[in-house]
């Protein structure tokens, strides 16, 4: 019974990590971005649109899966570059959610796209489009963008 138990725990492990890697690997490389909109939640009214670039690098399975970080460049439209180390894990919406950290930045690298993209947000995977969106619930955070704390943000990008 306890050899059963044993390799039942062993392949469900194994499962979980084989799904972290493939996440990995379908996030890996650059997204265009087609629809980057910051929404107030009280009014509906669009506080910002950007069109920035995801260069995600390859990752570390065993990194990551033992909290480590892996690296993403995120370039504006004007050029400008702010590099981050995210952490993936499997979202409880099922294999194709990422949840995705992003921490907060400095003070030089305070933006309303640099504060749009801090924290948690979920990632969805669907072939070669990423949509990134922030829970149902409103994004509340200290600093505002363009006057709104609570907000939200809906990205959808596309692997070149």
């Amino acid at each position: 019974m306890r050899t059963i138990s044993f390799s039942l725990l062993v392949l469900l492990l194994g499962a979980a990590c084989s799904e972290e890697r493939q996440i990995l690997n379908r996030i890996e490389g650059t997204f265009e971005t087609m629809e980057f909109v910051v929404t107030d939640d009280t009014t509906g009214n669009v506080l910002f649109t950007a069109s920035p670039t995801f260069q995600f690098a390859e990752c570390d399975g065993d990194s990551n899966g033992s909290g480590g970080r892996c690296e993403v460049t995120i370039i504006d439209s004007a050029g400008v570059s702010y590099n981050y180390m995210y952490q993936l894990t499997v979202a409880d919406q099922g294999p194709n959610f990422i949840n995705f950290r992003l921490p907060n930045l400095p003070g030089n690298e305070d933006t309303d796209l640099t504060r749009a993209l801090s924290g948690v947000l979920t990632i969805e995977l669907r072939d070669e489009e990423l949509n990134i969106l922030t829970d149902t619930d409103s994004r509340v955070i200290q600093d505002a963008i363009q006057g709104s704390k609570s907000y939200q943000v809906s990205i959808v990008a596309i692997k070149r």
